[in-house]
């Protein structure tokens, strides 16, 4: 950074460490990003519902005891059902109702079909996975009846059920973990935005509305040395609220209860400093590209909408990645925020650093930085901006 540049930087950091609303603005996102990503996980994690076995309500349950044993086996408890009619909604506590015909005893003993009803509530997460649990294991009880009769009458069993097919799941990750480490890269790459959002609108857009634009660039100072001054202030917000907002989400995942959050972190001495390597260019390139949209605009007001407007892309990238990664061609995740948050994935929930990602975020970011500081400063250089707002 040359003189010039240097005595812009410290007037401009000065001029907003002036003003709390822009502290505010800038760092109060890594103050809140995680109680955000608290609600997150408590949201998301296994709760004690999903842990305990299935609970299913049953009517006549004296008439089925191969039944219950079955599903006891199944781990899933049963509990008599005492209602004479079928409840608007399950009894408290159940997450399935069984009704079983008055004769099931007799029905079942000479061999013909019984009608049972079942009812389940599926409004949850939690209720669709208990109640498909209660009807697979409600059909295996079925499945192994049939088996019996079959045997019993000299037919092998495999003349109903001539295929059986188990399954596994052979994905490296769930999609619940899958979509919780998107969140989270998305928010520690939300920082940056946030940090540099009021500061570069106020330092290029505001002071043209201000008029105080004419006066500066009236000083014997290059645009390139003004724009390389303001985009170092710029950058020093967003890349301190980007190290502050990962400082908060270390320590806030160090605080959690063992076993509590849905996905593991690897945020150890080995993969926080290259972590922090990556985030650093990044954010001066978001300054950069945010000071390029800020000097294209006359007031704050119309500034902080475009700008606003930009920040929805890591969200929007966010979502592309967790929903469409398996449509998108390969090359895709060397863009711009798909590749850091690739990276930066690998580096916190795997512990492996994925350099070559890495090495395309940082030729991104330097490439851009370059480029987007020279149009800005050919823009500054430019009659228009002597207009008033």
């Amino acid at each position: 950074m040359n003189r010039q540049a240097l005595t812009v930087y410290k007037k401009e950091l000065t001029d907003m460490m002036r003003d709390r609303r822009m502290l505010v603005a800038a760092f109060s996102f890594a103050l809140l990003g995680p109680v955000f990503m608290g609600v997150i996980f408590m949201l998301s994690r296994d709760s004690d519902a999903e842990e305990q076995q299935a609970r299913l309500v049953m009517s006549h349950m004296e008439q089925a005891p191969g039944l219950v044993a079955f599903l006891e086996k199944q781990e899933i408890t049963v509990t008599p059902f005492e209602g004479a009619d079928v409840p608007a909604s399950l009894p408290e506590g159940a997450d399935a109702l069984l009704i079983l015909p008055d004769n099931y005893s007799e029905l079942l003993g000479n061999g013909r079909m019984v009608m049972a009803q079942l009812y389940v509530d599926e409004g949850s997460k939690n209720g669709i996975q208990k109640g498909r649990e209660v009807r697979g294991a409600v059909d295996g009880y079925s499945g192994y009846i049939a088996g019996i009769r079959l045997t019993a009458r000299g037919m092998p069993p495999a003349i109903v059920s001539p295929i059986v097919t188990s399954s596994y799941d052979v994905a490296e990750e769930g999609f619940i973990t899958q979509t919780m480490s998107g969140m989270f890269v998305m928010l520690i790459i939300m920082a940056p935005f946030i940090g540099g959002l009021s500061v570069a609108v106020d330092t290029l857009a505001g002071e043209r509305e201000r008029h105080s634009m004419q006066p500066l660039l009236a000083q014997p100072i290059s645009p390139l040395g003004v724009i390389l001054g303001k985009l170092a202030m710029v950058s020093t917000f967003s890349i301190v609220g980007t190290l502050l907002a990962l400082a908060t989400f270390m320590i806030a995942v160090s605080l959690a209860p063992a076993g509590e959050l849905p996905i593991a972190l690897h945020m150890n001495v080995s993969t926080v400093p290259l972590i922090i390597l990556q985030l650093i260019p990044f954010a001066i390139l978001i300054a950069a590209t945010q000071l390029f949209i800020s000097i294209q605009v006359k007031s704050f007001k119309e500034g902080q909408s475009y700008i606003s407007m930009f920040m929805m892309l890591p969200m929007f990238m966010a979502y592309v990645k967790i929903f469409g990664a398996s449509k998108l061609p390969e090359g895709a995740f060397f863009l711009p925020i798909l590749s850091e948050m690739v990276s930066l994935s690998s580096l916190i929930f795997n512990g492996v650093a994925d350099y070559a990602h890495i090495g395309a975020s940082l030729a991104v970011a330097f490439v851009g930085v370059y480029v987007l500081t020279r149009l800005t400063a050919k823009k500054l250089e430019s009659e228009v901006m002597l207009d008033a707002a």
